[in-house]
């Protein structure tokens, strides 16, 4: 009887193992590939106009693209926000952005790439780097407090509630 009885509490912990949703799921995000072309070189006052392709890995039924310049670049023409309607799975969308250089050494552009899908909306994101580091970003990057602030050394511990 005693077999019986751990024999029976053995298989039911087993089915209870497996009906267990994993905890750690990764976020999904946005079935698009974002590609871009990068000059060779960009100085500070320089005007380039890249072109965003952007490609479906699934059926779409909308896509809203989204480019936000960020340190360094400002964004001289080409709509901000642009939108397509349905896409097919391979089918890829070229977008012009121009931009301007306003960083002696580096300037980032941020893409949102926003799906539509039968499932629901999605976002990927892209950051594109234009320009190289220089003596000033180099200089600041020999510095103790970005230096640990990089590495993960100079992490700021915030006091929470007891769980």
């Amino acid at each position: 009887m005693l077999r019986v009885c751990i024999l029976f509490f053995s298989l039911c912990a087993l089915w209870a193992c497996a009906t267990v949703v994993p905890v750690a799921q990764a976020k999904p995000t946005a079935p698009v590939e974002i590609d871009y072309n990068q000059p060779e070189t960009v100085k500070a006052g320089d005007e380039i106009t890249t072109i965003l392709d952007v490609t479906a890995t699934a059926r779409l039924v909308g896509l809203k693209v989204k480019v936000v310049p960020y340190r360094g670049l400002e964004l001289v023409s080409g709509e901000q926000e642009i939108t397509f309607e349905a896409m097919a799975k391979g089918d890829s969308q070229s977008i012009p952005v121009t931009i301007r250089m306003i960083d002696n050494e580096v300037g980032y552009l941020s893409v949102f790439a926003t799906t539509t899908t039968s499932r629901g909306e999605r976002t990927r994101a892209a950051m594109m780097k234009f320009g190289q580091a220089g003596d000033v970003t180099l200089q600041r990057m020999k510095s103790g407090s970005v230096k640990d602030a990089v590495t993960g050394e100079n992490l700021n511990i915030m006091k929470g509630d007891a769980r």
